[in-house]
């Protein structure tokens, strides 16, 4: 039998299991800019990124794991999105 993209999409787990080609085209080029931007930015901010929205780690475990309280963890999620949110929007631009 044949193998849809949607086929690769559900086993690997991805939303746009039951979405259009365009659709699942459109998820895989955001996907490639948000690793790209994710890139650029400094890895301090990469690794606060992973902890919260990967591993979904707690404030206070977080903090802990850089040394900072977990007001100055928050702060720098917050300064963290906002350079991958710079970067993100100049990766459509170039």
């Amino acid at each position: 039998p044949s193998r849809g993209l949607g086929d690769v999409y559900k086993r690997q787990g991805y939303p746009e299991a039951d979405a259009s080609p365009i659709e699942a085209l459109l998820a895989q080029e955001v996907r490639s800019r948000l690793a790209l931007a994710l890139q650029r930015i400094p890895e301090h901010y990469r690794e606060v990124i992973l902890y919260r929205n990967h591993l979904e780690l707690p404030w206070k475990d977080i903090g802990e794991r850089l040394g900072k309280s977990e007001a100055a963890a928050k702060m720098l999620f917050q300064r963290a999105l906002a350079q991958l949110r710079e970067h993100f929007d100049d990766t459509w631009s170039s």
